[in-house]
């Protein structure tokens, strides 16, 4: 696959000059690519041009792709040692500042929650909703209680070497693939195929503020079902002991 058929289906999905995208990806997803994974990245990055910005996670062993566009020169990382993200493009600076001084790792004055209320996307290329980062600032919102506070963490800053912990962190499995067909059916996921990578394309906000929706109704709504899943299973007996201590 070259890069060019790989822009094509990026604008057929219906990205555009100066657009804001959070991207996670799977590179052996798309087949064979020339070029490899940068010239993935550089698809992407000839599409949004130089007013538009990519956007990935970098918290962990998140793949080639994120490497690549963590190492460029031109790129600007988020300070958090939980929930980083690296940017490229015109609007980088905006969406990497100051993410250590945030309430919690994903919601308010964070990298996910900037990318939605700029009106960016979250696209997920040959990956599923549980890869999903943006997915966590809903519960962190929501101030679900099964979530956790992180351990706290000593990092360097540009103000100097700051100790600090995170509340409403995310824990263990939730059923965030289960997600996918609420969000199908509201017409928020735009599905295509790029190479033989299928590839969900999403409004962040569009997104946020459905879950948020379903989540205010229903705070187990993204546990699964599934009576051997040890995890969900605490975690909805944390939703009874907060519903109990309420009552």
């Amino acid at each position: 696959m070259r890069k060019d058929q790989i822009e094509s289906g990026l604008r057929e999905l219906g990205l555009q000059a100066e657009d804001v995208v959070l991207l996670h990806s799977s590179l052996s997803s798309l087949g064979e690519v020339e070029g490899g994974a940068d010239a993935l990245v550089d698809a992407f990055l000839n599409v949004l041009e130089s007013g538009g910005t990519l956007v990935v996670p970098t918290f962990g062993d998140l793949g080639i792709v994120t490497k690549v566009v963590e190492n460029r020169p031109e790129a600007v990382s988020s300070i958090h040692p939980f929930a980083s993200v690296a940017a490229i493009g015109g609007r980088a600076q905006e969406i990497c500042r100051d993410h250590w001084k945030a309430e919690t790792a994903h919601a308010e004055e964070t990298p996910y929650l900037r990318i939605a209320d700029m009106g960016g996307y979250v696209c997920l290329l040959g990956v599923d909703q549980d890869r999903n980062t943006t997915l966590h600032a809903v519960e962190a919102m929501l101030k679900l209680p099964y979530l956790k506070t992180t351990d706290e963490r000593t990092f360097s800053t540009p103000e100097g070497e700051v100790t600090r912990s995170w509340p409403h962190f995310p824990g263990p499995h939730r059923d965030f693939i289960g997600l996918d067909r609420l969000l199908r059916e509201r017409g928020i996921v735009k599905i295509g195929r790029i190479g033989s990578a299928v590839v969900r394309l999403m409004k962040g906000r569009e997104m946020i503020d459905a879950l948020l929706e379903v989540g205010g109704k229903d705070s187990a709504f993204a546990l699964c079902d599934n009576p051997s899943c040890a995890d969900c299973r605490r975690q909805r007996a944390a939703l009874r002991r907060n519903r109990f201590a309420g009552e």
